[in-house]
């Protein structure tokens, strides 16, 4: 029940009611019923958790979720998940870097090439509108 209702939550990027169907699964004991095919059940399950943390701006544990769900079972979605958990941390902090040593337009591009990752990422969105704000004043 929980896990049609997270993949329903999921299909519509309602991010919030997606973490607290997973939870609520985890605690019913779904991550360890042989019903919901082991390690690639799991596997789902972490992938879709670390969705939900990196559209919250938790990327360590966006990054630890994708990295494990990768291990488990190694699917393409997985794999994929673990290259945007890792490059958006990386684009948030080499951007602010480069934004601190006055190099405006190359910390905007690295913005983007995050954002490119993912689009809607609110973060990476924030710091990009922030900066170029006060590029502007």
């Amino acid at each position: 029940m929980h896990l049609t209702k997270s993949k329903e939550a999921r299909t519509v990027r309602d991010w919030e009611s997606v973490e607290e169907e997973i939870h609520l699964a985890i605690s019913s004991g779904v991550d360890s019923s042989p019903q919901f095919l082991g390690a690639t059940g799991c596997s789902d399950l972490l992938t879709t958790k670390a969705q939900v943390y990196m559209a919250a701006g938790r990327f360590e544990e966006a990054v630890a979720a994708a990295q494990c769900a990768a291990k488990l079972d190694p699917t393409e979605e997985a794999k994929a998940t673990a290259e945007r958990a890792l490059a958006l941390p990386s684009a948030r902090s080499e951007g602010n870097q480069l934004f601190k040593a006055s190099r405006f337009s190359d910390a905007l591009k690295v913005y983007a090439e995050g954002l490119q990752h993912q689009a809607l990422n609110s973060v990476l969105l924030c710091n990009r509108h922030q900066h170029t704000c006060q590029q502007i004043v």
